[in-house]
């Protein structure tokens, strides 16, 4: 009886360690992405200035480190699964009449119509982030590609700036504007989907805002966070593994002192 209640205690403070591993490894801060933000402060505010510690250069193209030292990864909406290609979001805007062509972190435009295509202004066709095609058939950048995400406040975004001119005037220096795509995204774990696209405005047919829900916005733990999170649990199952046979071992000590009584 004394062998199984033993047997019995060793085999819950195994569990128990455990249990705590797992607690310790599931308590690393993962930020919420729900804070809403403002579309002027999205369209007019600054970046998020993040601290120099957390170098761009230390961060793969289209991902970030959050402000809570998470770690958000784009780079799945931007090429297939399949052959690695450019993935073209299609947007419908109601009661617009565009069709909106999409990329994120890559041009929407296959290769095959890079050199067939006329786009206005004579902007380069290789590095459109996102376009549409007006009545004549002509293609209008929304603004050159970027694979560097900002925050703006809480709100994750891309911006692709410098695309085709639009028909209104800076107020400053009189000088036309270029069109300019603001991409935000929204962390969305429940999406069946890679992504929903869904066009939230256009200022004056220049500036064109989009909200990106998706799973793949949605922060993790950083990978050096990761690997410290291994260790805790290695160490903690290494500490587990020790008290348990230690305990066979001291029970193993007590018997025999049992016997020779």
């Amino acid at each position: 009886m004394a062998s199984r209640s033993f047997r019995r205690f060793v085999f819950l403070a195994v569990v128990f360690f455990f249990v705590v591993g797992l607690y310790f490894v599931d308590q690393r801060p993962v930020p919420s992405s729900n804070v809403a933000t403002s579309l002027h402060d999205i369209v007019m505010g600054p970046p998020l200035q993040m601290p120099e510690s957390e170098s761009r250069n230390d961060v793969p193209e289209c991902a970030i480190l959050t402000p809570q030292k998470g770690f958000v990864d784009l780079s799945g909406l931007s090429e297939s699964a399949e052959d690695g290609k450019a993935v073209a979001w299609p947007v419908r805007a109601p009661g617009l009449a565009h069709n909106y062509s999409i990329g994120i972190c890559s041009s929407p435009l296959k290769k095959s119509l890079v050199e067939s295509v006329s786009v206005r202004d004579g902007v380069d066709a290789s590095h459109m982030g996102a376009f549409y095609v007006d009545p004549s058939g002509e293609y209008v950048s929304m603004g050159q590609v970027s694979s560097r995400p900002e925050y703006h406040g809480h709100r994750l975004t891309l911006t692709y700036e410098n695309g085709s001119f639009c028909n209104t005037v800076q107020q400053t220096n009189g000088e036309k504007m270029r069109q300019k795509t603001i991409l935000t995204f929204m962390c969305d774990h429940q999406m069946m989907g890679r992504a929903h696209i869904t066009h939230l405005a256009s200022a004056e047919d220049c500036t064109h805002v989009f909200e990106v829900r998706s799973h793949f916005a949605c922060a993790t733990a950083a990978k050096a966070d990761n690997l410290a999170a291994v260790w805790i649990f290695l160490l903690i199952f290494l500490a587990a593994l020790m008290v348990f046979f230690s305990g066979e071992v001291l029970y193993r000590h007590l018997k025999r002192k049992e016997v020779v009584v």
